[in-house]
């Protein structure tokens, strides 16, 4: 009997825990959205060099700007490739339409294979964006808000808070 109830409890535990490592996860994941767009803004206007931020499916890509198109900042490092948890969701609007994360591209063309979602210009400007992060049935998310201004702001919410 005392197995069982062991059992029981530690089954339990595990369960809770589980959630609770999808929250932590998604804080991390925020937060590294945020210092990273923030420290890739930084390093435009630093360089003097125009950066962007591209969202795919499974992964969120840091590109600069090279003559006349676009590439990778590096494969490696700091501003490599950063990929989206299975668990969680990166949803990302521009000018309040959604970014389809595919790379469709939106009705000006940004989006199109290879080109930024999100620029973050040497002057210290940055494509007005709202990236919401959160997990799929669930009420809890994040949304990182870029205003036109450079100002990024990270916002937690959570379904009774709203």
């Amino acid at each position: 009997m005392v197995l069982i109830i062991v059992g029981v409890v530690l089954s339990a535990a595990m369960l809770s825990m589980r959630g609770d490592r999808r929250a932590d996860v998604l804080r991390e994941e925020a937060e590294r959205l945020l210092a990273l767009t923030r420290l890739a803004r930084e390093e435009a206007i630093m360089r003097g060099q125009e950066l962007g931020l591209r969202v795919e499916t499974d992964q969120y890509v840091f590109l600069t700007r090279r003559e006349n198109d676009w590439a990778p900042v590096e494969s490696e490092g700091v501003f490599r490739p950063r990929p989206i948890p299975p668990e969680l969701t990166l949803c990302l609007q521009v000018d309040g339409v959604e970014v389809a994360a595919s790379g469709s591209g939106d009705r000006r063309g940004r989006g199109a294979k290879g080109l930024p979602h999100v620029a973050l210009w040497s002057s210290g400007e940055v494509t007005p964006f709202l990236a919401i992060l959160g997990i799929p049935d669930e009420d809890e998310r994040y949304t990182l808000e870029g205003r036109a201004n450079g100002a990024l702001t990270l916002k937690r919410h959570a379904g009774a808070d709203e």
